[in-house]
């Protein structure tokens, strides 16, 4: 299906006359879009406006068609591995992560938006409930995006104290030392001396988003 043909499907005609009636514009403006079989962005964009349909789907042809069919393909997606913490708990860095339980697919306008670069992330899966409380709520089994690109503010963080990897809120003091804490107050916060540590405390990226099942 071309880009006029796409068009016509979103305004519900199927005529030359009926789209340039819909669109405002004479009957020989369609046949120069047919012949260069493209649609301009504006009339695109109007049109999607009009109808509500995805404006991907009427540009490009991939997206969501009006019958709510989707055009999408694996290869439209950014793939990101998701790893086992457990499995990877004894490695040095995040990039000797080894085993690949699943893989998270992302587009690229939302890693786009989000201000995200591929290089920069990774995936873990979450094992037990120390987060599984407001307001991270992370639960059990939920996939975790992480963000290697920040590791120096506060938030949750995926940091390894160790030989364990540990989702935790980072607090920073003001004398260098760091606090650990768990939303589930069931667990009691850490505060630890990286400087002290050395290579036993790493921090491995921002926890930037969370994949799971709705409670």
């Amino acid at each position: 299906m071309n880009a006029v043909d796409r068009a016509k499907k979103a305004l519900g005609v199927t005529t030359d006359l009926a789209m340039a009636q819909a669109l405002g514009v004479h009957a020989t403006v369609i046949g120069g879009y047919k012949k260069r079989e493209s649609v301009p962005l504006e009339q695109c964009i109007k049109i999607a406006d009009k109808t509500g349909v995805d404006l991907n789907w009427l540009i490009l042809g991939k997206g969501i068609a009006p019958d709510g069919t989707s055009t999408f393909t694996s290869s439209d997606f950014i793939k990101i591995p998701v790893y086992d913490i457990q499995a990877s708990a004894g490695n040095g860095y995040h990039n000797e992560f080894e085993v690949i339980i699943d893989e998270l697919w992302l587009s690229p306008e939302w890693v786009h938006q989000q201000g995200l670069y591929v290089k920069d992330l990774f995936c873990v899966e979450v094992l037990g409930d120390s987060m599984a409380h407001p307001p991270s709520l992370i639960m059990p089994k939920d996939k975790v995006l992480i963000n290697r690109a920040v590791i120096d503010d506060d938030g949750v963080f995926l940091v390894r104290v160790g030989a364990a990897l540990r989702l935790k809120r980072l607090q920073w003091l003001y004398d260098g030392r760091v606090t650990l804490i768990s939303d589930n107050p069931i667990y009691q916060p850490e505060t630890i001396d990286p400087e002290n540590m050395g290579e036993a405390f790493q921090v491995l990226g921002h926890a930037h988003s969370k994949f799971g099942n709705l409670l």
